[in-house]
């Protein structure tokens, strides 16, 4: 336990966003099952770092895909019966479909890079969000 909090400090101090998101998820309870909507390998390192029930992965691009199942440090804590890394394009309503519900989404890099993959669909993508979504919190 000590070890997983260690590398979650870690993670969270070396990277604001992370740390940002941390700091708000700490009032509303646990981090569920957990889909990384746009993922990276930095990302990735981060969520494993995180008490989840079991998380998705999503990459429109099989070269990513594929980069990030060679990384040492994700494999040596990938949960292969519960966690998953999928290539797929939020603009596909059958990938979409099968989806199901998340707790939490984490959106960071997806809205910047949609644009290779979708251009000037960042705001429908968030509308496709909103149907994964299990509950909504205000932040206000």
């Amino acid at each position: 336990m000590a070890a997983l909090l260690l590398v979650n400090w870690f993670y969270a101090m070396s990277d604001i966003l992370f740390s940002t998101i941390e700091k708000f998820q700490q009032t509303r309870g646990p981090w569920g099952k957990f889909l990384d909507a746009g993922t990276g390998s930095h990302s990735l390192k981060w969520i494993q770092t995180l008490e989840t029930i079991s998380w998705d992965a999503i990459t429109a691009d099989n070269q990513m895909k594929e980069s990030i199942e060679r990384d040492s440090d994700i494999k040596t804590r990938f949960r292969s019966e519960i966690d998953s890394i999928l290539v797929g394009n939020w603009m596909d309503e059958s990938f979409c479909a099968k989806l199901g519900k998340y707790d939490t989404i984490l959106a960071d890099y997806l809205i910047g890079a949609v644009d290779g993959f979708s251009p000037y669909m960042q705001d429908i993508i968030l509308e496709k969000y909103v149907l994964n979504v299990t509950l909504f919190y205000d932040f206000g």
